[in-house]
């Protein structure tokens, strides 16, 4: 089992245990709720990002590197073939969110994109960037095999 697995057992018994302090029904339905979004949200960011062709990876690096630099807080600072990364973030800095994607090639017909982002300690605003730009990239993605079809 990956990490993200062990993330959501985490995240639920995390919940469980805080769940049993709350003092009525609709607290510990809002609670669920809320862990159940979070979990959903970190799948999403999580979803493999793949390549299999020059062209489709040319293009999928160029669009993830134009959502790095609008989705992401601070400014690249590395962009190359294999890797964007921003600045920052500061430590204990809680809400600007800082990125980095490496790309990948597993074999000489498939690529992999890898996207991290993250705070100076955790954040929702790092997860939500990274299913967004997850999500983004692989529509992209899924529209340009779909044009190459027709």
């Amino acid at each position: 089992m990956g990490a993200g697995w062990f993330a959501f057992a985490i995240s639920v018994a995390i919940a469980a245990a805080g769940i049993g302090c709350t003092t009525s029904p609709e607290q510990r339905e809002a609670e669920i709720a809320r862990v159940a979004a979070r979990n959903r949200l970190i799948a999403r960011g999580e979803q493999p990002i793949t390549c299999n062709s020059p062209d489709e990876c040319e293009a999928m690096w160029g669009r993830l590197n134009s959502l790095v630099s609008s989705c992401c807080d601070f400014k690249i600072q590395t962009s190359s073939a294999f890797l964007i990364e921003t600045y920052g973030p500061m430590q204990g800095d809680a809400i600007l969110v800082a990125c980095k994607a490496l790309r990948i090639e597993t074999d000489e017909t498939s690529t992999m994109i890898k996207l991290s982002t993250y705070c100076g300690r955790p954040c929702d605003q790092a997860l939500y960037a990274q299913a967004v730009m997850v999500e983004d990239v692989l529509a992209f993605r899924d529209s340009m095999r779909t044009r190459s079809k027709q």
